[in-house]
């Protein structure tokens, strides 16, 4: 029997040097992990990092291949545990969409729109154009303010959209609803210094005998001294009285499904006739300003 060769001392030197690094990599995807996992109130910071927990699927690949490369079993391991968590995270189950839950009833289809202006700066023309490419029947939008009121009014707006609950405020307070089918507003969601307006749409031009109320949602940044103004607007928006038919939440929740408050949000509307919408670009690429959705209610 002839002894093993001896590892040269290069190959020892940059194992060594792929272990640390693959390590270095891990260790902050850890932390990530256990702030994403464990259900607390976390302080500000941490509430902030967890908005970028998708961008931590780049560094947990990274340590999985540098533990690759330094042939650390317990490494390899823990780096393909924790980039698993991350792609569950980054990609997780498609909830019930409405048209599943209300399966076998009669429905109405609504094309809605939720958009922030910006500080009130969005282009307005812009706005306009989206509205008719996409034939929105209902657009909310944060961060109203009255010179943006008047910029979509010469835009147009009022000839696509004609009803509308508009609260046009400085900078960021302000908010509006419009739609092509009549509404009122109802309520607002209390206790926020931004306004969010709640508002009854009437279905009945559509066909159905139903009323859809409508939340035009912009919590507070949790940043500086907002995170419990935040987290209290939040706690806010799942005490909102539907009424008799469904209740949808659209706007900017300054949140992401990587926040606890954000899914215990969720996880409270879920079943109840409430859906919600973010202030995305619309499905065909990333142009701004505003998410098009078509979205089914019960009749």
């Amino acid at each position: 029997m002839t002894d093993a060769a001896p590892v040269p001392p290069t190959r020892r030197r940059r194992a060594r040097a792929f272990r640390w690094a693959s390590a270095a990599s891990v260790a902050p995807v850890a932390l990530i992990g256990l702030l994403r996992a464990i259900p607390a109130d976390w302080p500000v910071m941490a509430v902030q990092l967890l908005a970028f927990v998708p961008w931590f699927t780049v560094p947990a690949a990274v340590a999985l291949l540098l533990s690759i490369a330094a042939r650390s079993r317990p490494l390899q391991l823990v780096a393909a545990a924790l980039l698993g968590v991350q792609v569950l995270w980054l990609f997780p189950p498609a909830a019930a969409s409405p048209e599943t839950a209300h399966a076998g009833q009669p429905v109405v289809e609504v094309k809605a729109m939720a958009i922030n202006a910006g500080l009130g700066q969005a282009d307005a023309a812009g706005i306009v154009d989206l509205v008719q490419e996409h034939q929105v029947d209902l657009l909310v939008v944060a961060e109203y303010t009255q010179e943006l009121a008047d910029r979509l009014s010469a835009a147009g707006l009022p000839r696509l959209l004609p009803h509308q609950v508009a609260h046009p405020r400085a900078r960021a307070a302000g908010a509006a609803v419009f739609s092509s089918l009549s509404l009122r507003e109802v309520g607002m969601v209390p206790d926020s210094p931004f306004r969010m307006p709640v508002v009854s749409v009437d279905l009945s031009a559509a066909g159905q005998e139903a009323a859809l109320r409508v939340v035009a949602v912009h919590t507070l940044a949790p940043v500086n001294d907002g995170l419990a103004q935040w987290r209290s607007d939040l706690a806010a928006l799942d005490r909102i009285d539907a009424g008799a038919g469904p209740l949808l939440l659209a706007g900017d929740f300054n949140a992401t499904l990587d926040h606890r408050e954000f899914r215990d949000l969720l996880a409270g509307t879920a079943g109840r006739g409430r859906w919600w919408m973010f202030p995305q670009p619309p499905e065909a690429g990333w142009s701004p300003p505003g998410r098009c959705a078509a979205t089914t209610f019960p009749g």
